[in-house]
């Protein structure tokens, strides 16, 4: 089993964006990173929907 004792997470805009359309889900046991496509049109909701979908399959107190 794979233990996690401490994590860090972190998300810039950059410099050439306005809106940060990434999006993360950093508890264990399921850490996922979902890149927004950098301007493409609702980059941000399929960022968010992706990461989403995924951690809504861990059951609850799985941790």
């Amino acid at each position: 089993m794979l233990r996690v004792g401490e994590h860090f997470e972190r998300t810039d805009t950059g410099m050439q964006r306005r809106v940060n359309e990434d999006a993360f889900h950093a508890r264990a046991p399921l850490f996922a990173v979902a890149d927004g496509m950098g301007g493409a049109q609702a980059g941000e909701v399929a960022s968010g929907t992706a990461v989403e979908i995924l951690s809504a399959g861990i059951p609850a107190g799985s941790e």
